[in-house]
């Protein structure tokens, strides 16, 4: 049920045996955080290295806990890893509570009347190899982890992305995500390496899906002068255009 076949790619429950592939996509990916990172920091946290052993843990940490799981995009003709995401169920107390705290602080202008329930998920890590962008990897992947959260009678999710990352801000957004509020953190302690003699303090913005059931149904608009478009009839038009010439 959690196995989806595209045209040219497949979506699957990640396997410990796929753990050389979603680091190699994982460490490519993360090339875009560059520039909002010192060097020494991003060392620290994306260095294959690194990401080897934070996957390792995640396989191991799924083997005990059925409300964690990942996911990898795996190409039909050739069987390479070109995408990776993980999710899991939230039911921790504390885990709420910071949740909770950090829409409260945060400004209420930018706030629906979203409440962190008892029990919410979360869309932890979502990667597509730069050379597999634009083919719905990043999608199918999100559509997969949801199906995982509402197995698991799980209705509402959170995100939380580096600010500045406007590509992820704009994808979740087109899946009805709402900004709810922003925090900070310490990069390296995020990372497990308290220990690389380099550290930064960066800034996270805290996105909410307040039904899943309904998570994409609505397609975005894009703003053409004072009217708006719904963007897959952009798409249709921009087909038309292209036909014509």
């Amino acid at each position: 049920m959690l196995e989806q076949k595209f045209s040219t790619f497949t979506v699957r429950p990640a396997l410990p045996e796929d753990l050389t592939g979603i680091v190699s996509v994982h460490h490519e990916s993360a090339k875009i955080y560059e520039n909002l990172h010192s060097k020494e920091v991003w060392n620290a946290t994306f260095s294959k290295e690194i990401l080897k052993q934070l996957w390792q843990k995640t396989f191991d940490e799924q083997q005990q806990n059925p409300l964690l799981m990942s996911f990898v995009a795996e190409e039909n003709q050739t069987k390479k890893i070109i995408g990776v995401a993980r999710c899991m169920v939230i039911t921790d107390e504390k885990a709420k509570d910071f949740f909770t705290k950090i829409i409260e602080n945060s400004d209420r202008t930018q706030q629906n009347d979203f409440t962190v329930p008892a029990v919410f998920g979360e869309f932890d890590k979502l990667y597509v190899h730069p050379n597999s962008k634009k083919m719905g990897v990043g999608s199918a992947l999100l559509r997969t982890m949801r199906k995982f959260l509402q197995l698991k009678r799980v209705n509402q999710a959170i995100i939380v992305t580096l600010n500045g990352n406007k590509n992820a801000e704009q994808f979740y957004q087109s899946f009805g995500a709402v900004s709810v509020g922003s925090f900070q953190q310490v990069s390296t302690a995020i990372a497990g390496c308290t220990d690389s003699g380099s550290s930064e303090v960066s800034k996270f913005n805290l996105w909410c899906v307040e039904n899943l059931s309904t998570m994409g149904k609505n397609p975005p608009h894009i703003c053409i002068g004072k009217q708006e478009m719904p963007l897959h009839l952009k798409h249709h038009l921009d087909r038309q255009r292209t036909e014509i010439k």
